[in-house]
């Protein structure tokens, strides 16, 4: 009798067979049921062949060997920085979270982009990156588009000197467009813009008249994909209780009127900002809907599928030693969620004693999640990869240590659909999954 490892998932009622699931891997196998003595032991009439791939696929691993992937993922070959330019925005979104700050008119100085420049070299002299990814974001960037094409064109310079891997990534609402079609100092660009159901995205996404920007966005989007060599572009879905209904009308409205396909983000509305959203729609609502509908539409009109359970394949930017949030008044986040912070370390503060930045932010630069005799010992470990640590996800109040249920998808429904639509054919559609693509 041989007994699969505690990283293994079975399921008995997703499938006419029994279905593992390796955490640590991704790796899916079905088996007969006459092949179970019980529900984690096999019976020992299995071929010598189907117990060999059963081994190399990793479903009798205990075993982990911690210092290989810790090194593994305390590596640090990516530098991600997310830029804040300006504060100010030509919409006013009741769901965002800058809503009623007091810096709507804050911008990044050109003495701080320098030292944003001065920093990276030094992480770059410390850690050889091998891949630079600038999120440019604002308020609205577009508005004052010249103040990223200052950094933009020097990060570029550097990362060809370098022989560095340069990722642009561009958080926009999408309504001003005629600057990013110039773009050309990159090696791979991404645009990320908001865009729901129609009637649903011009109630909260409108000019101060009133006038709705939904089919400005459609146009700007075909033109983006027209203008700009190697553009990716997400569109992400932010999610509440009223357009979670109408997102199969929204997805076929798009496939009529995009000239390309997208990427499709759905994303759950946090209840941030101080416009007065709020958001009816219960978060472990959200998460069974990606887990089984989200995965039904895009299906049906062939088209990526993004979502997938965690990996422990990299840290987010919270947790990752040097990657940080430059605001635009000069100071310094882990991520995006220090925005809430009321007091944050500047800029010159960090780049002047760079060693000190596991000191910030709560720690979040020097927690180690594979220090942790809890998670090491967890058999969720690698479904988890310390999510529960993180700010974004504290937000949401979950019960905690229960991702098979909560982080991103529902393991259950997830793994019950993708067996189903693999069998008729559309296990390529599955990118998030099958290549590890994801898009935040």
């Amino acid at each position: 009798m041989r007994t699969l490892s505690k990283y293994t998932r079975v399921y008995y009622d997703i499938d006419e067979d029994i279905v593992l699931y390796n955490t640590i891997n991704r790796n899916v196998i079905s088996l007969p049921r006459a092949y179970f003595h019980d529900r984690n032991n096999l019976i020992d009439d299995i071929s010598k062949d189907e117990l060999s791939e059963l081994n190399e696929c990793g479903f009798f691993v205990e075993e982990i060997n911690f210092k290989i992937l810790e090194k593994q993922y305390e590596a640090v070959d990516a530098l991600i920085i997310s830029l804040e330019t300006i504060l100010s925005c030509n919409l006013r979104c009741p769901y965002c979270y800058q809503i009623g700050n007091d810096h709507s008119t804050a911008v990044i100085s050109r003495e701080h982009l320098d030292l944003l420049y001065e920093y990276i070299e030094k992480v770059f002299s410390i850690t050889h990156f091998k891949y630079l990814t600038l999120k440019v974001l604002g308020g609205e960037p577009s508005m004052r588009w010249s103040i990223a094409e200052y950094i933009i064109e020097k990060l570029y310079e550097f990362c060809k000197v370098n022989n560095v891997t340069f990722n642009l990534m561009i958080d926009t609402n999408g309504t001003l467009i005629e600057d990013y079609l110039k773009l050309k100092h990159y090696d791979s660009i991404l645009f990320t813009i908001p865009l729901t159901y129609k009637d649903c995205h011009n109630e909260f996404r409108h000019y101060n008249s009133g006038k709705g920007t939904y089919d400005e966005i459609i146009d700007n989007v075909n033109n983006l994909h027209q203008g700009l060599n190697n553009c990716s572009i997400v569109l992400r879905y932010n999610m509440d209780a009223y357009n979670i209904l109408k997102f199969q009308d929204y997805i076929l409205d798009l496939r009529n009127r995009l000239l390309f396909t997208p990427i499709i983000s759905p994303n759950y509305t946090l209840n941030l900002g101080c416009g007065g959203f709020t958001n009816k729609l219960p978060h472990d609502d959200f998460v069974r809907w990606c887990s089984s509908t989200f995965i039904d539409i895009m299906t049906k009109v062939g088209w990526p599928i993004v979502i997938a359970p965690v990996t422990l394949s990299s840290k987010c930017q919270y947790r990752q030693k040097y990657s940080l949030k430059l605001f635009s008044d000069g100071t310094v986040g882990a991520c995006a969620m220090n925005f809430f912070d009321k007091v944050r370390p500047t800029l010159k503060e960090i780049c002047g004693n760079i060693q000190m930045i596991e000191h910030y932010w709560n720690n979040a630069k020097g927690f180690s999640l594979l220090s942790q005799k809890k998670c090491k010992n967890c058999p969720s470990l690698f479904l988890c990869a310390g999510a529960y640590t993180n700010p974004c996800i504290k937000s949401l109040h979950l019960p905690e240590c229960e991702p098979e249920n909560n982080i991103g998808v529902n393991l259950k429904l997830f793994l019950k659909h993708y067996v189903k639509y693999c069998k008729n054919g559309f296990r390529d559609l599955f990118v998030g999954f099958n290549d590890f693509l994801t898009y935040k």
